[in-house]
């Protein structure tokens, strides 16, 4: 699953509509909508975004920028 921008936003879009007492029912994740029977909670969601993050940052360092310099950068 190859996570985006716009998967954060909507994700974070969720927890602001949460936090004002919305019941947030599905969210779109990487084109796919993600269901949640009883209403998404806040800490179901800041999980979510946290493994989003971690996904999208990680996915920023290409292994040609690696091997070129011996190190992340």
């Amino acid at each position: 699953m190859a996570f985006t921008q716009t998967d954060i936003d909507n994700i974070e879009r969720a927890l602001v509509d949460v936090a004002l007492g919305k019941r947030v029912t599905s969210i779109t994740i990487d084109g796919d909508r993600t269901d949640f029977a009883d209403g998404a909670t806040i800490n179901q969601l800041k999980s979510l975004l946290a493994l989003v993050k971690s996904s999208v940052a990680g996915s920023s360092f290409s292994p040609r920028t690696i091997a070129k310099h011996g190190r992340r950068r």
